[in-house]
């Protein structure tokens, strides 16, 4: 089964999906929601698509002082929300400079400035996964 990674955002939520091997992460989409009840209703549909057996979620600790960042408890929140309603395990991954990243790799690549914004949070997402991936699944 997959694991799908997110970017969250209170407006934009980038995901990604790994492939059946759990090895490698890909961009999968950006999502637009108004609230976290429209996220919950877009990530069961998604679970249920792609045959998500687990969840792994971008988490910005600040790196200075390793203090929860103010996107942090709404990150956790998240998290046992998304455990209790859809019954999955979610994980929650180091991440701070991810969309830093996101950005410098499609500026590489030649993305325009329109083209990168929609491009960034699932990028974003597969960065943070496949983290996940690396560090600690060992399927």
């Amino acid at each position: 089964m997959r694991i799908l990674g997110i970017d969250f955002g209170k407006r934009r939520v980038g995901l990604a999906i790994s492939d059946k091997s759990r090895t490698i992460a890909m961009p999968l989409e950006t999502i637009l929601v108004s609230g976290i009840d429209d996220l919950m209703k877009k990530l069961s549909e998604i679970v249920d698509k792609h045959g998500i057996s687990e969840i792994v979620i971008g988490n910005p600790i600040l790196p200075e002082t390793g203090e929860k960042s103010a996107i942090s408890l709404e990150i956790e929140s998240l998290k046992e929300r998304i455990e209790s309603e859809l019954n999955l395990p979610v994980h929650l991954q180091f991440e701070w400079f991810s969309s830093v990243e996101s950005e410098k790799i499609l500026k590489k690549l030649g993305a325009k400035n329109l083209k990168r914004k929609c491009l960034v949070d699932k990028l974003s997402a597969a960065i943070i996964l496949q983290s996940y991936l690396e560090k600690y699944d060992k399927a």
